[in-house]
């Protein structure tokens, strides 16, 4: 395996630390090895999940919304229908992110 050390330079590689740091601290993704103690790791799964949890209720509410109060108005419905789909874009995005980063996360040995 090659590390990452040896494909970035210091700057990018601490910008892509500081980056990965932020998304771990706003419960995006979570860092292996990061925390000492294994119950912190779980602490952080926990919050983890409740931040998942809660975007999809977020989403969901917003879809309701959408069809319960806005079917008599169309321009209503069509200006919640693009923040519905804003936001479910953004959803779908952030879980791909999720999924690839875990992959990059395992694959090199970055921290």
């Amino acid at each position: 395996m090659v590390s990452l050390q040896r494909l970035l330079s210091g700057d990018i590689q601490f910008r892509l630390k500081h980056v990965l740091y932020i998304m771990h601290l706003s419960g995006q993704v979570s860092l292996p090895g990061h925390y000492k103690e294994p119950w912190k790791t779980q602490l952080h799964r926990i919050y983890i999940a409740f931040n998942w949890t809660l975007s999809g209720a977020f989403c969901l509410s917003v879809a309701l919304g959408l069809f319960l109060n806005t079917i008599k108005e169309f321009g209503l419905f069509s200006e919640r229908c693009f923040v519905f789909g804003a936001f479910l874009l953004c959803f779908c995005s952030n879980c791909l992110l999720n999924v690839k980063l875990k992959k990059f996360l395992t694959i090199l040995d970055f921290f």
